[in-house]
């Protein structure tokens, strides 16, 4: 954990810079995806899919996954956190874009809310 008096280097970027400079970048853009299917498939071994799981098997991340959907990163993170509701016209975006059925959306949201709360 870096204290808030430390010295940050100059050359210093966030994981949200490095993420975005990779996924410019075809092989790592791929690699990025395979890596997150992987963790999908860890992460749904023993528990029921949730949003995150769903995305993540798409191999797409929240900033990806928000730009073809027309959203914002921040909207998706509280959805896969279950701090939001998902009105219709979201859930079905959800569908379109993660190519899923709607039982599949419905019960991950419903998943989803049962771990965060």
């Amino acid at each position: 954990m870096v204290s808030s008096d430390a010295v940050v280097p100059h050359a210093y970027l966030g994981i949200d810079a490095v993420i975005q400079m990779y996924e410019q970048n075809p092989a790592r853009s791929l690699a990025l995806a395979a890596a997150r299917k992987r963790l999908a498939n860890v992460i749904d071994i023993d528990e029921k899919p949730t949003m995150s799981s769903l995305r993540l098997k798409r191999g797409l991340s929240q900033a990806k996954l928000a730009v073809l959907m027309g959203t914002s990163q921040a909207r998706l993170s509280r959805i896969e956190c279950g701090l939001d509701d998902v009105l219709f016209k979201t859930f079905e975006k959800f569908v379109v874009t993660l190519q899923v059925s709607r039982d599949e959306i419905a019960e991950a949201l419903k998943n989803t809310s049962k771990v965060a709360g």
